[in-house]
């Protein structure tokens, strides 16, 4: 097919096209990582949003629950942290998905964060990243923060085996501040390549195309936390490594 005829078929496909083709309308941009703006909602609204979510669950209705549950991702109340943390343990991977963003939306924090940590570590998750990505999005968003946690995913982004944790990890790092974190970040601000691409110890070339793709996802999310975290913006990882020699960095516990 030529140019002009792939054209006028792409076209004639977003004229027969009941919804949009892209992620947003013309002129209108979508940021796929961008948190949900969450409302409160007072007793009475958040026993009627109970009230109907129950309904959908006795239906055994995903689509119904899915349904249900984006509005409590947009919606705050005491009320739905126990339900929701109910859900984030549903066999329906979907649904624990959505309940944990949705869970991540709540107040207060104290019971919130130990609800999705368990998420994050339910055996049922262990080899779901969409899942725990989405338990470490949530906690970045109810700022859960301790030792343990900041073990835990300080090893998953050095594991460098899946790329929608690490890039969850990278904003967990840079909204919270992991000064600590900096000088593995840096990492990450250039393109990964071999220090030698004659050298017999060179991983294959199948290792950097894997390598690339995972950056290409991240690098983003990286820069931006580490302007987050140190107020600095550098295009190289030279100039990162300069950096992290200064009083400043010391300062910042960097180094």
């Amino acid at each position: 097919m030529n140019a002009p005829a792939t054209i006028l078929a792409l076209l004639a496909l977003l004229a027969l096209s009941p919804v949009p083709l892209f992620a947003q309308e013309a002129g209108e941009e979508v940021d796929a990582d961008a948190d949900p703006e969450v409302t409160a909602v007072d007793d009475d609204k958040a026993r009627e949003m109970l009230g109907a979510l129950k309904a959908a669950e006795k239906s055994r209705d995903v689509a119904k629950i899915m349904k249900e549950l984006e509005l409590f991702i947009t919606s705050r109340n005491a009320k739905f942290v126990k339900p929701l943390g109910k859900l984030a343990s549903n066999k329906v991977m979907h649904i624990r998905i959505q309940a944990t963003k949705a869970l991540g939306s709540q107040e207060p924090r104290k019971k919130v964060g130990p609800a999705l940590w368990k998420v994050y570590k339910s055996p049922q998750n262990k080899k779901l990243d969409r899942v725990r990505a989405a338990a470490i999005s949530a906690m970045r968003r109810v700022r859960f923060d301790n030792k343990t946690v900041m073990k835990e995913l300080e090893g998953e982004f050095k594991k460098v085996k899946s790329v929608e944790i690490m890039k969850e990890c990278v904003r967990y790092f840079g909204e919270l501040k992991k000064a600590e974190m900096v000088k593995w970040l840096i990492n990450w601000i250039e393109a990964p390549q071999p220090a030698s691409v004659n050298s017999a110890s060179n991983p294959p070339a199948s290792h950097w195309e894997r390598m690339w793709k995972i950056w290409e996802q991240i690098k983003d999310p990286v820069r931006d936390a580490l302007i987050g975290i140190t107020g600095r913006d550098y295009e190289t990882e030279r100039q990162w490594r300069v950096w992290l020699d200064s009083d400043q960095a010391r300062r910042l516990g960097a180094d």
